[in-house]
């Protein structure tokens, strides 16, 4: 249960349901928080997370396979809960492109206009180029954030590779 559950920076029962197809997860986390097993109640309402390192050393227990396959789960469950910045995270973690794109395309613009510029172009940066290049929202702005953070060759650059500058 702990090392399934810990795949996630953060998680509610709900997600460790999902994760681990267990009924009880619920009484599983209230042992584990009673029990202090490096396990704290975010202040945002039924949200938990290890421990930094209790987690790492949790995730290394996992193989890749199974590793991707609860990032899979993470990411449809973060994308039906609306939390779009961890559904892209793992997606992006589970190797699947294709639905990172689509959520990226979705979340890009409120990124870019709510100032998280460094989380915008890392997901633009975890994308494969050719995505972001094709896509004419992704790549202006991709052009934008970069000269927004003072980056005004790679935006000038990325400028010229995109179709439409030919």
């Amino acid at each position: 249960f702990l090392v399934r559950t810990a795949v996630p920076d953060r998680f509610t029962v709900e997600l460790c349901r999902a994760l681990t197809g267990r009924d009880d997860a619920g009484a599983l986390l209230d042992r584990a928080e009673r029990a202090n097993l490096f396990l704290g109640r975010l202040p945002a309402g039924d949200w938990y997370r290890y421990h930094g390192l209790f987690a790492d050393y949790l995730r290394s227990q996992l193989d890749d396979d199974e590793r991707r396959r609860l990032q899979e789960r993470a990411a449809d469950w973060f994308e039906a809960a609306g939390l779009a910045s961890e559904a892209i995270d793992n997606a992006l973690a589970a190797g699947r492109a294709e639905q990172a794109i689509r959520l990226v395309e979705h979340a890009a613009r409120p990124a870019f206009e709510t100032g998280e510029l460094a989380t915008l172009l890392g997901w633009l940066e975890a994308l494969p180029p050719e995505s972001v290049s094709m896509s004419p929202e992704l790549a202006s702005l991709q052009a934008w954030t970069l000269f927004e953070t003072g980056q005004v060759g790679a935006a000038l650059a990325g400028a010229a590779r995109h179709p439409a500058s030919s």
